[in-house]
């Protein structure tokens, strides 16, 4: 199954926003698929139209749209390939990033469109010898490398270009469903409504996720419910990546499956991936696990509707109900009154997912 097809990449390419959210895209895709990464700079958005180079990259193992060690990069999202990348070629004629020699580097021109011209356009570029490898990354180019990572493409294929991938997300889907409420502060949610002090279990499953042993890479994860659990780990790993950059490329490693044919989206996962299962995707993702190394999460009720396969000795975090003063607390923190906050809580029988519907109405 491939989750975004060159076409889709094509059509979009046509879009005011592909200009901004291509580098994003491509920059994921880098930080997924490629090892030894000691440089990646590739920025998105309104930074897109920063002067130098779109992308400077250096790894110690690329791929077959990434060379190994330097690489600077020209991102374009226009009609016309060829005299945009012949545009940039020409443009960084004597230039090179950092002053490394130009020809110690690879040039890779990227774009959404079809190219049909690409391989000549390479060999043309190649002829002058100025860099060490010059190539071309286009849409077909793109729907295969995406195909070897779709869990990295996931939430561009949500939220981009509204084609969710079923079966699977990952953390910055799961944050985004969390935090994305409307309230009258007109702020997102913030972590402390589903964290609610149960600071314990977060270090627990920080210190499992950062010194986890190859023996020890299964978990079981038990909850009041599978929402507030994964909407509790994501919120976890969020925080920690804020506070510590050193945490940000293990929250963008963390996925989540349901069903059981979603395993063979993410079958190239790698042992620094996290895969969080749940319900009839448990079975799947424990034997994934034993063929590729990747760590699982066992996502579960206290008291399962739904069998959950036998686990011997593998270690188990719970997450204990939220204090109910504490629950308080943090729907003060949002404008209630100390007896309106109370009132809201009582009715929601102090569960998180019932007061997160009323108070938030989702």
């Amino acid at each position: 199954m491939v989750p975004i097809t060159a076409l889709d990449l094509e059509e979009w390419a046509r879009t005011y926003t592909a200009k901004f959210e291509f580098p994003r895209l491509v920059r994921r895709l880098i930080r997924e698929s490629c090892r030894g990464i000691r440089k990646l700079e590739m920025p998105g958005g309104e930074l897109a139209y920063l002067s130098g180079f779109d992308g400077i990259l250096d790894c110690s193992q690329g791929n077959p749209y990434v060379p190994s060690g330097l690489s600077a990069w020209e991102l374009g999202t226009k009609e016309d390939v060829t005299t945009k990348a012949n545009q940039d070629y020409e443009k960084r004629k004597g230039s090179s990033p950092f002053n490394w020699t130009q020809s110690d580097v690879g040039f890779v021109f990227a774009t959404p469109r079809r190219w049909a011209t690409c391989t000549e356009w390479e060999n043309q570029k190649n002829s002058d010898k100025r860099w060490k490898n010059v190539s071309g990354v286009w849409s077909n180019h793109m729907e295969s490398w995406i195909d070897d990572v779709p869990w990295a493409a996931a939430s561009f294929a949500r939220d981009i270009l509204r084609k969710p991938i079923d079966g699977l997300s990952t953390i910055d889907m799961i944050w985004s469903d969390y935090a994305d409420v409307p309230h009258h502060k007109g702020e997102q949610l913030h972590h402390d409504f589903v964290l609610g002090e149960r600071n314990q279990t977060g270090d627990a499953l920080m210190r499992w996720l950062t010194s986890v042993r190859e023996e020890d890479r299964l978990l079981r994860f038990s909850g009041p419910t599978e929402r507030e659990i994964t909407h509790f780990i994501a919120a976890v790993l969020h925080s920690h990546s804020r506070q510590h950059s050193r945490f940000e490329d293990l929250s963008t490693r963390v996925l989540i499956i349901d069903k059981q044919e979603s395993t063979q989206l993410i079958r190239r996962v790698t042992p620094d991936h996290t895969v969080l299962a749940k319900a009839n995707a448990i079975t799947a993702a424990i034997r994934l696990s034993k063929n590729t190394g990747c760590k699982v999460i066992v996502v579960h009720r206290v008291n399962p509707q739904v069998t959950i396969p036998p686990l011997p000795l593998v270690p188990c975090i719970v997450l204990q109900p939220m204090v109910k003063e504490v629950m308080i607390r943090s729907i003060i923190q949002f404008g209630y009154s100390p007896g309106d906050a109370f009132q809201l809580c009582q009715e929601g029988s102090f569960d998180y997912e019932q007061v997160r519907m009323t108070a938030f109405l989702c």
